[in-house]
């Protein structure tokens, strides 16, 4: 499989997108070093203190009454034997190579202390972990992360020396942990501005779906909601924010990206109890499912089976017949045009082949406006400047408070008039979201700005 630029224009966007993450990776990230030794001293007391107790639990010490050994708690191999084989468990899962699954989905149902304990406990280690490695790169106070933009086959970029695209956000805790670790330029705020929901915007631009433009313009409509209220058989007043995430994550996009029904229905019902997913009304959704008649399990995959027909062949079906005319196409040429001159040849799944066309223009839509929002901040030396880019967003540092608005006024302009009018095949508006810190707070405690 390869991926080249075809055109000038896309042979100039790599080369400026280059110049801009080098200016990136010389300013630096400043690190609260004092902050990082403290938090990774208080972490390991607290391994250590969790440690203790499960090494003391009477279900441990069988262990090693049934093996002759102590029980190493960094081993997965020992920890499935132990639930499956000694204590006789059934796990609810396997890993690729059919063997029985101890990740944290396949321990969450068992409610045991110690299991439990030791689940926070590599919580725990992952944030030191993660602590640790910021403060071995860190020069003088600054991280310099490597950013690149050859090493992923759909045009994304990467980063590396840390992964600075690698920001836990699921778990509440350590993510606090580790961004704490961030701080901005003395007396400065930091701010973050994110394309929303560009890779469906870029989606839209190459099928031309009238149903998905739809919901892109019409700030009434809400597909993720749509589709939870089908999913979980719910009335659109009964649709919380989770549920609403829920269906997001374990049907829209995983479907966009080429997962089925069989894939799709175990997380979405794994999502009720992961979620503790209710109603507005308070009602267990498992409840509700059970009033309509969508349990068991085998009878829930039934119904997003269905829904997954209904999606693809009723709601979306212009999708659905570009996804088919793409495919053939490639199969007779073997290679495809992306809408921002590269093409793509070679040998690639069908997967690739319909989710390169779309996922490489709208990083390369982040990465034009990444570029101007540079050179427009280096030209008026007004204070901000680029320190990083995570996936679908541009991260700034050195603001002054009162500039957040003036700042914010620049990105608009480039990202939602100057890019459309740069690349006519954008149809559909798009929309940067914002979050912003106050002066000397770190990375931690961005706030969503108003709108």
């Amino acid at each position: 499989m390869k991926c080249t630029p075809s055109t000038k224009e896309a042979y100039q966007l790599l080369h400026d997108g280059v110049a801009a993450f080098a200016d990136m990776e010389n300013r630096g990230i400043r690190v609260d070093k004092k902050y990082c030794r403290t938090t990774i001293k208080n972490l390991q007391l607290r391994c250590k203190k969790l440690e203790r107790k499960i090494l003391t639990d009477p279900d441990i010490k069988k262990w090693k009454a049934w093996k002759g050994q102590s029980f190493n708690l960094d081993s997965d191999d020992q920890l499935g034997k132990f639930l499956f084989g000694q204590m006789g468990l059934k796990s609810k899962k396997e890993t690729r190579h059919g063997k029985t699954s101890v990740d944290k989905e396949a321990l969450q149902d068992f409610h045991i202390d110690w299991l439990d304990q030791r689940s926070d406990m590599k919580r725990l280690q992952h944030a030191q972990v993660r602590l640790e490695e910021i403060m071995r790169e860190q020069v003088d106070g600054l991280l310099h992360p490597f950013f690149n933009l050859h090493l992923v086959r759909s045009f994304r970029s990467s980063s590396d020396h840390i992964n600075f695209q690698n920001q836990n956000k699921r778990d509440k805790e350590i993510a606090l942990l580790v961004r704490g670790a961030l701080i901005p330029r003395k007396g400065k705020c930091y701010m973050e501005s994110d394309f929303k929901g560009v890779e469906v915007c870029a989606s839209a631009c190459q099928h031309k779906d009238p149903v998905l433009i739809k919901y892109i313009k019409d700030p009434e409509t809400d597909m993720h909601r749509d589709q939870a209220m089908d999913c979980y058989k719910l009335p659109m007043k009964q649709v919380t924010k989770e549920i609403r995430y829920s269906a997001k994550n374990g049907f829209v996009f995983p479907e966009f990206y080429g997962s089925y029904w069989r894939e799709v229905a175990p997380h979405l019902w794994d999502n009720i109890h992961l979620l503790k997913l209710t109603t507005t009304d308070g009602i267990p959704l498992m409840e509700h499912l059970k009033a309509n008649k969508l349990t068991p399990f085998s009878r829930f995959q039934q119904h997003i089976k269905e829904m997954e027909r209904y999606f693809w062949y009723e709601k979306l079906k212009v999708y659905t017949q570009w996804k088919e005319m793409f495919w053939r196409e490639y199969l007779k040429k073997g290679y495809f045009h992306t809408m921002t001159g590269f093409t793509c040849s070679g040998l690639m799944r069908r997967n690739q082949v319909l989710n390169l066309p779309i996922q490489g223009p709208a990083f390369h839509c982040m990465l034009w406006t990444l570029i101007q929002v540079n050179r427009i901040l280096k030209k008026s030396k007004m204070g901000p400047f680029i320190i990083g880019q995570i996936h679908d967003s541009i991260a700034f540092d050195n603001m002054e408070e009162a500039q957040a608005k003036d700042l914010r006024a620049i990105v608009d302009e480039v990202a939602t008039k100057k890019l459309p009018a740069k690349w006519p095949w954008i149809i559909v508006p798009l929309k940067v979201e914002y979050e912003i810190s106050k002066p000397d707070q770190p990375w931690s405690m961005k706030e969503e700005a108003a709108v």
